[in-house]
């Protein structure tokens, strides 16, 4: 098993309380509820070497498929990416749009920063939900 991974899926469940869910060896999900999107599932992968490299992803914001609308989810996708600094908005092969932050960690510090990295794309995914729901159903 990682060690980040391990160090880090510890500091979430026993320090802040949080409810993860490992899904292997190298990555595990948490689920949060926005003020605006009431499910926010990210998941948490780490490099199956034990390196100290991380993606954070929020794959299919709700389920808003873009399916014939691609030219205007892409276009969401750039505006997102302009008004948010640190989360990267793309549209994957499903017409779902998807978030991600990645990082790299210090095994000292991991929990605190994976929380960081969870919180920021958490909180950035709820600010920018109402823009993908009014794209989605233009």
């Amino acid at each position: 098993m990682n060690q980040y991974k391990s160090a880090a899926f510890n500091y979430l469940k026993d320090e802040k309380k949080i409810h993860v869910k490992e899904i292997d060896e190298v990555a595990f999900s948490v689920c949060f509820e926005g003020d605006n999107c009431k499910d926010i599932p990210v998941i948490v992968i780490f490099d199956e070497d034990g390196s100290n490299h991380v993606a954070v992803r929020c794959f299919g914001i709700s389920n808003a498929q873009f399916a014939g609308k691609e030219a205007a989810a892409l276009a969401l996708c750039n505006a997102l990416n302009n008004q948010f600094r640190w989360v990267k908005f793309t549209l994957n092969d499903d017409a779902e749009i998807s978030a991600s932050i990645d990082g790299i960690l210090d095994l000292d510090t991991c929990g605190e920063e994976i929380y960081h990295l969870i919180m920021l794309i958490v909180g950035i995914t709820d600010e920018a939900y109402p823009e993908i729901m009014r794209a989605r159903f233009s």
